[in-house]
């Protein structure tokens, strides 16, 4: 397209010269001048054609130079830039993923290296608890088993289940490496201990607070009330271990028994008892050692 309007319009520069010349005399004439000029006219004309063409060429020129001047001046600029953000690379830290930023132990001026620690980023989203079970204890270990994991006061927090298991021993430990992923991580951080107990196998028995029994010669009592009106009645148990702040009771009470677990200090056998609240004797599930 951009050669044929080209030729378009050398064709109609040529066909203007034409009548130029055509009507020229005739023109001067009317002007008064006489015929002998129009061959100086004509020549003029080329000389002042071939000046404003020769001027344009070299303005032309001269344009297409300073835009290439332009255009490698802006790549310049450009490579400039690419190698100024790569530079910024090296001084700009991004975390590879969300979190809370934990403590920065590098101070400014301190100098650094690729594998200087700057920083941690710690999230509560995939916490896991590590559980060091003694090399006697492993062949029990088996995935899906149950943890209840406490606070110091032997509180349940959490109960979950093991989801990973080491397949070697620790050499150093003789202990053997289960993990436990937190489903609910809330309460929990990074790098935390924590008590865990391991629940090796689970049956059917009864727990009482620690404080609803009595100790006399060695031998463990509790209070029940029983009969209407209530009345206190002490009863010998038999308790096994100990979870958190509760007896095992292994014989001596029943599920459902009215157990007196405040002011036994203060009765004895036979005392009238005013309830406050509904207390009794819980069923309960017996738990493994736990690490």
């Amino acid at each position: 397209m951009p050669t044929a309007l080209l030729a378009l319009l050398q064709f109609f520069l040529a066909l203007t010269w034409i009548v130029y010349v055509i009507y020229l005399p005739a023109l001067a004439a009317q002007a008064g001048i006489d015929k002998r000029y129009v061959p100086m006219i004509l020549l003029m004309d080329q000389v002042i054609f071939i000046a404003c063409d020769w001027a344009a060429g070299v303005y032309a020129d001269r344009a297409a130079n300073a835009v290439k001047a332009a255009q490698a001046q802006l790549r310049t600029v450009e490579e400039q830039i690419r190698q100024l953000r790569t530079d910024l690379g090296y001084y700009r830290v991004t975390a590879p993923t969300a979190g809370i930023v934990g403590d920065i132990p590098v101070h400014e001026g301190d100098r650094v290296t690729k594998t200087t620690q700057l920083t941690t980023i710690d999230a509560q989203a995939g916490l896991e608890v590590y559980l060091n079970i003694p090399v006697q204890q492993a062949p029990q270990l088996r995935m899906g088993l149950p943890v209840r994991l406490v606070d110091d006061t032997g509180a349940p927090l959490a109960t979950e289940t093991i989801s990973f298991i080491s397949p070697s021993v620790d050499d150093t430990t003789q202990t053997v490496l289960a993990k436990v992923a937190l489903t609910v991580p809330a309460g929990f951080r990074t790098s935390q201990f924590v008590r865990a107990q391991v629940i090796w196998s689970t049956e059917p028995g009864v727990t009482v607070p620690v404080t609803s029994v009595v100790r006399i010669n060695g031998q463990f009592f509790a209070y029940v009330a029983e009969g209407s009106p209530l009345v206190a009645h002490q009863r010998a148990v038999t308790v096994g271990r100990m979870i958190g702040n509760e007896y095992v009771v292994v014989s001596g009470l029943k599920a459902g028994d009215k157990l007196i677990v405040g002011g036994i200090q203060k009765i004895g056998d036979g005392s009238p008892v005013t309830p406050t609240g509904a207390s009794g004797a819980r069923g309960a599930s017996g738990a493994g050692s736990g690490r």
